[in-house]
């Protein structure tokens, strides 16, 4: 199952094989580029990766809270974790709805170009 991880503002990856999802995934994003383009830019700006420094003053406070000050803290991470969760499920609910949308739009276009096909077919068996 490969893992993607940013270092110094890059993807990488841990060069394990990747997993059927991460193959639909990179296949999703040749076919709909501007998709993956508009999500990506979108998960940029609403997630904010904090800086070695940033991380070290925040361990800084943590060391200094009192019990009280840790629960409260805490109880705000897992509010945040929850609605992120919540976040991600819509999302992956309109994701799952556009690729239905997608799927159906593949079936219409394919139908129209075998009518397109039957009718001309048929046109010329008429000459």
């Amino acid at each position: 199952m490969g893992q993607n991880y940013m270092v110094g503002g890059s993807w990488q990856t841990d060069g394990l094989p990747k997993t059927a999802h991460s193959r639909q995934e990179e296949t999703e994003g040749k076919r709909f580029p501007n998709l993956m383009k508009d999500t990506s830019k979108r998960l940029r700006e609403e997630i904010r990766l904090m800086t070695k420094s940033e991380i070290d003053a925040e361990l800084s406070k943590m060391t200094l809270m009192n019990a009280e000050e840790a629960a409260e803290t805490a109880a705000q991470a897992v509010a945040e974790a929850e609605l992120a969760i919540v976040q991600a499920e819509e999302a992956a609910k309109e994701a799952d709805d556009a690729e239905a949308d997608a799927e159906a739009a593949q079936a219409f276009a394919e139908a129209a170009m075998l009518a397109l096909r039957n009718s001309r077919n048929s046109v010329r068996s008429l000459r």
